[in-house]
């Protein structure tokens, strides 16, 4: 996962995420353009939680769909996981307080 903020509310060094990959191991903490996960080891992301670091009042939003057909959300920093099934999709909503 490499995520690049198009947004002007924020910089893309201040959103920060991890994956957790489904043998549970967590990655370093990524900054916006950054790669977290794993390159060619087949190993699946089961979660995922992200957070703006900023002066200003963002709420974030963001919601998983998994290959097992599962959807759910979490906010501001909180771990979104499944053990289902692998992420294959992610929705972001950014909202200024």
């Amino acid at each position: 996962v490499a995520i690049y903020p198009a947004s002007a509310l924020f910089r893309w060094n201040e959103l920060q995420y991890q994956v957790m990959l489904e043998d549970g191991e967590v990655s370093g903490i990524s900054l916006g353009g950054q790669y977290a996960g794993t390159k060619g080891q087949h190993r699946g992301i089961v979660g995922f939680r992200m957070r703006i670091v900023s002066e200003l009042k963002i709420k974030l939003i963001y919601l998983a769909r998994f290959s097992d057909g599962f959807e759910t959300s979490a906010s501001d920093g909180r771990w979104l996981v499944h053990h289902g099934g692998k992420i294959v999709r992610l929705f972001f909503d950014v909202q200024v307080l």
